[in-house]
This record gives C-alpha cells, sequence and structure tokens, in this order.
C-alpha cells in the first residue's frame, strides 16, 4: 500500500474522489496538479475506466451469439455491477484517505 502525506490526503480528498469515476482521470492530467495521492487515484481511475470499456465491449459482443447471448448478457451485467461496486468501495476508501 502506498504512504501519502496526512496533508496531501486532506487538501486532495474531494479531487481523488472524482478521479475514481470513470473518464474523470483526464481531469488530472489536465490540471497539472502534482499530488500524488490524487495522480494514485487517477491511475486507479483509468484501470477502472479500462476494464468497464472492455467488459462492455466484450457483453455486447458475445451477446450476439445466438442461444447463449441472453445468459452471455446476464454474466455481463452481473460484471458491470461488480465494477460499480469496487469503484464506490475505492470512493468511500479515497474519502477516507485508506487507499
Amino acid at each position: 500500500m502506498a504512504e501519502f502525506s496526512k496533508e496531501d490526503i486532506e487538501k486532495n480528498k474531494v479531487m481523488a474522489v472524482l478521479m475514481l469515476i470513470p473518464v474523470f482521470f483526464v481531469i488530472y492530467y489536465i490540471s497539472g496538479s502534482n499530488s500524488p495521492y490524487v495522480k494514485h487515484c487517477a491511475d486507479q481511475g483509468m484501470i477502472l475506466t479500462i476494464c468497464f470499456i472492455v467488459v462492455s465491449m466484450a457483453g455486447w459482443l458475445l451477446t450476439k451469439i445466438p442461444l447463449l447471448g441472453g445468459i452471455i448478457g446476464i454474466i455481463f451485467k452481473i460484471l458491470t455491477g461488480i465494477l460499480a461496486v469496487i469503484m464506490v468501495i475505492q470512493m468511500v476508501r479515497a474519502a477516507k484517505g485508506t487507499i
């Protein structure tokens, strides 16, 4: 687990939480912030965004398979829900400063 200063965490909690929303990680790179805590959360946000895109695209493609498409669609909806839960957990951890 990475170590961050308490000052950095307290000063940048809101920005860190925002970085975990899919696609919002781009704000970090545009803003020019040099906070290690926000960068860590932005990196996690980028990974979550990539996972959401991969799961969504794979689910969309695999639901086109005749007969199995419905079952596969349900599985990928569950996976998307799991990713959303992971995102919320990480947002809570970022707000507490325990990431």
